[in-house]
């Protein structure tokens, strides 16, 4: 077995038997010349599959005083707010470079510490996201009008030479790419239509959820390697969430309808459900999944926001 399969076996396995990994045993993990692609998703795949959380620190016993904090609680931001400080508040310009003047450069160690971060979170953010088939349709929808030249490739997708993503590269993939991901959203727009279908026998809407599910991956890594933009990707964040709260709605009014048994209420239970169903076909997900998919897709888009601004806070010239 390869080396680097080891040191991953061995990561996963503190993370299985802590249930949890933290940032700083991730970035132990992955190399510091360059953010490896290949390694982060290996190591995101094997996280998602046995269910083991990313934490920033390690969790606090009980009664313990927080790092961060003194014995009165208070947290080294709030400190910034010094009475001297407080009077420059009528001065925006002063008052930053006050607050600037109280964080310390980061280190180098700190800098390739964070790059890491970034990458592993915004990664993440990314997966929770396009695992939704809405969203992988819509940036499939994307990445066939930079192909067309509808979109401008610059403004749209990301190149990277240390990714081994050039323009070059990314134009030679996105035919056959594309021509795959077309086949595969439309396969899995099938599967979910019979995995919801009460009509059909267990086993056969078991096994077009499996297939379903097991076409993520393939989807993921074709997506990926055409380099869509993360700014474009967050677009279909605030879909998502309109789309569950309605479908959370929907689940609520059919609810209070079913106590009643006037022909309104039958009527109105009949229009709500076919609403449900046709968002469910729409996300292909049902409210239960999309509910809990939003709510962690905003959990780790804050984290990858929170990484960049640790990034900013530190003075660094690094450009992410």
């Amino acid at each position: 077995m390869d080396v680097a399969d080891l040191d991953l076996e061995s990561l996963i396995a503190k993370g299985r038997a802590q249930g949890y990994l933290t940032y700083d045993e991730i970035n132990s993990y992955l190399p510091d010349e360059a953010v490896s692609p290949e390694k982060i998703d290996n190591l995101l795949v094997a996280l998602e599959d046995l269910g083991v959380e990313l934490i920033n620190e390690l969790p606090k016993v009980r009664g313990e005083l927080s790092s961060r904090g003194d014995a009165k609680g208070e947290l080294p931001e709030a400190r910034l707010f010094t009475e001297s400080t407080l009077k420059l508040t009528n001065d925006p310009i002063r008052l930053y470079l006050s607050q600037m003047a109280e964080i310390p450069l980061l280190t180098r160690e700190q800098e390739i510490s964070l790059a890491k971060k970034i990458e592993v979170t915004r990664k993440r953010f990314r997966r929770t996201l396009l695992g939704c088939e809405y969203a992988m349709q819509g940036t499939t929808e994307t990445l066939e009008r930079v192909f067309r030249g509808v979109l401008p490739f610059d403004r749209t997708i990301k190149v990277s030479l240390t990714e081994q993503l050039t323009k070059e590269q990314i134009l030679a993939r996105m035919p056959h790419n594309l021509r795959t991901l077309e086949h595969l959203v439309g396969k899995n727009r099938q599967e979910f239509r019979v995995f919801i279908d009460r009509r059909r026998p267990l086993p056969e809407r078991l096994a077009a959820r499996r297939r379903f599910l097991g076409r993520k991956g393939k989807q993921l890594r074709l997506v990926e390697e055409l380099s869509l933009r993360t700014k474009r990707v967050q677009v279909l964040m605030r879909q998502l969430a309109e789309y569950s709260r309605e479908m959370d709605n929907l689940q609520t009014r059919i609810a209070q309808l079913e106590t009643r048994s006037d022909v309104g209420s039958s009527d109105q239970r009949l229009s709500h459900r076919k609403r449900l169903r046709e968002l469910m076909l729409i996300t292909r997900e049902s409210p239960k999944g999309l509910r809990e998919r939003v709510a962690l897709m905003r959990r780790q888009f804050q984290e990858y926001e929170y990484a960049k601004r640790e990034l900013s806070s530190g003075n660094l010239r690094l450009v992410v």
